[in-house]
């Protein structure tokens, strides 16, 4: 999967969007979803729980963007038997 880049400048706070997918071909419902920001020295700097939207099959959480730099964000949702993972970037102007 190609990761995602989001660009924010200090200050702004915004909701991120993931789009969930899986490979079945039946509808599903996503039970869990989580995430977490580090900063590029590896350290966590935001976690929590993501709201879910399973109408959209979308997870969101609201960031902060409080000082310049890169950022990771790692997002895992549940969706029974499967367990899918995201990865997407943070640039902070």
């Amino acid at each position: 999967m190609e990761i995602e880049r989001n660009e924010f400048y200090i200050g702004e706070q915004r909701y991120l969007d993931f789009e969930v997918k899986t490979t079945r071909k039946e509808a599903f419902t996503i039970v869990d979803a989580s995430y977490t920001v580090s900063n590029s020295k590896n350290e966590i700097v935001d976690s929590g729980t993501a709201e879910i939207d399973n109408v959209n099959n979308i997870v969101r959480f609201l960031f902060t963007a409080t000082d310049k730099g890169l950022y990771t964000v790692r997002l895992i949702a549940t969706i029974p038997p499967e367990v899918v993972k995201y990865k997407g970037l943070i640039l902070v102007k």
